[in-house]
């Protein structure tokens, strides 16, 4: 045996000029705009929120597979940085992150010591990005473009040419 339940329903003028008081959980559903009121049982339509009001862009932001396209929906850029110092430097590898959260484009890059000299080499995975040779009077700030790191992405910095570096201070700006 079938069920079949319907509820109120009619015009968005046809409720609006009715004003019904609906019973309390009772759904008053617009034929023309598919939206939907739930009664309280003693609020006329009229003063009755919508219960659910979908318009283009909430469907978009709702269908969007995660945070990263949902930015992108809104039209929103999260910029950030990762930064640090590295007291003694090594000639080695020196992981900024080992995997990116979220698919980034790298914007800018800067690095300085407190002495000595350095040669420091941003890297992208096995891309190289960025290299500067840097000192305690010389210090290197630049601005990059199109520099994509995909979700997962490793980024670190090599130093070498290490002549007594020390305090070796960086920043990697990124937007996402």
């Amino acid at each position: 045996m079938a069920v079949q339940i319907q509820v109120r329903r009619g015009t968005a003028s046809n409720w609006t000029s009715a004003n019904p008081t609906l019973a309390a959980g009772e759904i008053g559903y617009e034929t023309d705009t598919t939206y939907m009121k739930v009664g309280d049982g003693s609020t006329a339509w009229n003063s009755l929120a919508y219960f659910v009001k979908q318009t283009a862009a909430g469907k978009a932001l709702a269908d969007d597979a995660d945070a990263a396209a949902q930015r992108t929906t809104l039209g929103i850029t999260n910029v950030g940085s990762y930064t640090g110092q590295i007291e003694t430097a090594a000639d080695k590898v020196y992981t900024i992150d080992p995997g990116a959260a979220t698919a980034r484009t790298v914007s800018g890059f800067f690095i300085k010591c407190g002495s000595g000299t350095v040669t420091a080499t941003l890297k992208n995975g096995s891309d190289t990005v960025k290299a500067a040779s840097v000192s305690t009077s010389s210090g290197d700030q630049s601005s990059l473009a199109n520099t994509s790191v995909s979700a997962n992405g490793v980024i670190s910095i090599t130093l070498s040419s290490n002549s007594s570096a020390t305090d070796v201070i960086f920043a990697v700006e990124f937007t996402e």
